[in-house]
């Protein structure tokens, strides 16, 4: 106690030792004021972070929209950023998104044009996964029905298929423009007037009539109607109808410059279950007249060789032949 007494009397004369004294207090008064800003600096960082960070996740998701990007401005705003550096963490995050999506979608391209191959042979899929040009594929795809429909032509008029097969359209438009008969529009009328439906037993005689009637365009004359037919059942039933991409068996064959023809690859409303697979009625309808359709989607797919489901996207609802741009875009532009 005696040296305590000492100090304080010696900083009474001493002034120096007296500033020592009052300095060394108010720091030690001035230590919490200190650790309670440093403590402040570090929340209004780490909520700054928070901010910036939850701004590119939602860029990254897609989900940087004009409201987004307001409400973030105002809490970056309130924690003390200058208004420049906002604007430069937004527009970053507008570039974020932009390249996201970007990415995104040729994600989804590459996935359309792989599920639109596949649905007409796995092995077309792989070719294009091998590096094959989608025109390569399309050109080989289009070959590959033009053949099937030939033959199913050929079938019509008694023609081996081998030989069907290898003779050209013009060849075989011709001979089944040969089979029209005077009268024959009549005869088809009187056909559609006693036959409501066409069904599978009456189908050979729709076809027949309308052969009389309207030679190579006879096919798709009678898939046109029994369509209609169908689709008339399918809303009563209250059935889901959707545009289908429909490969046609024998009108396809005719998709040749010069001739009064139809396109290989059509839009059809088709009926849908629940489920979203194609119903009963519209397979047995794509079995009498199509050698291949695709819901672009939902990915369902059925084939004439192969019918199968392909449960991923799609993305062509044209109604002519898709282009590989249209493949790659999901639309026609």
């Amino acid at each position: 106690m005696a040296r305590f007494g000492e100090q304080v009397v010696q900083g009474l004369i001493n002034p120096s030792f007296a500033k020592g004294l009052f300095e060394a207090g108010t720091a030690i008064g001035s230590a919490p004021r200190r650790a309670r800003e440093e403590e402040e600096r570090k929340r209004k960082e780490k909520d700054l972070l928070g901010g910036l960070m939850q701004i590119q996740h939602a860029a990254q998701a897609g989900q940087f929209d004009p409201s987004f990007a307001d409400m973030a401005a105002k809490e970056l705003q309130s924690l003390g950023m200058p208004v420049e550096n906002i604007m430069s963490a937004l527009s970053n995050a507008q570039t974020i998104q932009q390249q996201t999506m970007k990415a995104r979608q040729e994600t989804d391209k590459q996935k359309r044009i792989t599920e639109y191959f596949n649905s007409f042979d796995p092995m077309y899929g792989q070719q294009y996964a091998a590096g094959v040009t989608p025109s390569e594929i399309l050109k080989s795809i289009r070959e590959e029905t033009e053949a099937e429909g030939r033959i199913r032509i050929g079938e019509t008029l008694n023609i081996p298929a081998e030989l069907a097969a290898k003779m050209t359209s013009n060849q075989l438009a011709k001979r089944l423009d040969a089979m029209k008969e005077k009268g024959g529009a009549q005869e088809w009328a009187s056909w559609v007037q006693s036959n409501p439906n066409i069904t599978d037993e009456n189908r050979s005689g729709a076809i027949e009539a309308a052969y009389a009637a309207f030679g190579k365009d006879a096919p798709a004359k009678v898939a046109n109607l029994e369509l209609k037919q169908l689709q008339r059942k399918e809303k009563d039933a209250k059935r889901n109808l959707k545009p289908v991409l429909v490969t046609l068996s024998s009108a396809s064959v005719f998709s040749v410059s010069g001739m009064d023809s139809t396109s290989k690859i059509q839009t059809k409303n088709l009926a849908f279950n629940d489920d979203g697979t194609f119903t009963e009625a519209t397979k047995k309808w794509l079995e009498a007249h199509a050698v291949h359709a695709f819901q672009p989607a939902t990915g369902e797919s059925w084939n004439l060789k192969d019918p199968k489901i392909i449960n991923d996207l799609a993305g062509n609802t044209s109604n002519t032949t898709p282009t590989v741009g249209e493949l790659m875009s999901g639309r026609r532009s």
